[in-house]
């Protein structure tokens, strides 16, 4: 470390440059929206050290779970230990993972669309999520021809607007974010067991954002089924979240299937 700095958020910096380049762990992230709120829960276990992002303002914290040693602003540490409520300010926060942890951000807002809600109330300073595109193999283009539609009139029915609604009221381990297939896509945020449903894609006749952003995939890692008029999401395999401050895995169904699932549901 460099020993002579202008200020403790240098030190913070500086810190947070040095942590950012070391292998990353498992930081699993969820999104629980409740009327008029947003909860940010990242789950970490011990033994991990945590660079927190920048706000843009003060917020509410809940360490809910676990003991952290936690950096202050004048380059002291705090022993804190769950449950604590306080309030953050617009500063990165460091943190040493002594006992496994949840931590939680609590935010004031009917907002459901996580990228909204970061470029909200986050700085832009977070690790790159640019990867590599898959190549095009023209799978997507096959798939179209063998369910009997065109590329341009599958693109024209998933971008539809008429018929979309918010996620509802619940908890998430996903969100709409930058897909490696094309445009945006539904990014596991936390782990995903095998078999687990992970949310509506289809309620009461409307499509959630699940089922307007899913991409298509010839080796999918989930599937839609139907139960009591509805289309939900269920894990086919293991899916990964986010590691560091990486996106997890993209959440991909195979659109053949998905079709025949429509027809089946506008013929109950």
């Amino acid at each position: 470390m460099n020993a002579v700095l202008e200020s403790p958020r240098d030190a913070v910096e500086e810190a947070a440059a040095y942590l950012l380049s070391m292998p990353q762990s498992k930081g699993n992230v969820r999104h629980l929206f409740y009327p008029g709120i947003y909860v940010r829960e990242l789950s970490v276990a011990a033994g991990n050290a945590i660079v927190g992002r920048v706000y843009k303002a003060a917020q509410v914290n809940i360490l809910a779970k676990g003991v952290v040693l936690l950096r202050r602003e004048d380059g002291s540490w705090a022993r804190t230990v769950a449950p604590q409520i306080f309030l953050g300010g617009a500063t990165r926060k460091i943190a040493y993972v002594i006992k496994d942890m949840v931590w939680m951000n609590v935010f004031a807002t009917d907002e459901r669309d996580v990228e909204t809600l970061e470029a909200s109330y986050l700085e832009d300073d977070s690790p790159s999520n640019e990867r590599p595109m898959i190549a095009h193999d023209g799978a997507f283009e096959a798939m179209c021809a063998q369910i009997g539609y065109t590329p341009e009139q599958v693109r024209e029915a998933s971008e539809r607007s008429d018929d979309l609604i918010p996620f509802p009221i619940g908890e998430y381990k996903v969100k709409i974010g930058r897909s490696r297939i094309e445009g945006r896509g539904l990014i596991a945020t936390s782990d995903i067991a095998g078999a687990e449903i992970i949310c509506h894609a289809c309620l009461a006749g409307k499509r959630t954002p699940a089922g307007r952003y899913m991409n298509h995939s010839d080796t999918p890692n989930a599937q839609m089924f139907i139960a009591a008029g509805n289309v939900y999401l269920r894990a086919l395999r293991a899916i990964s979240g986010c590691v560091g401050g990486q996106d997890g895995e993209e959440v991909t169904v195979d659109y053949r299937f998905a079709v025949e699932l429509g027809r089946n549901l506008h013929h109950e």
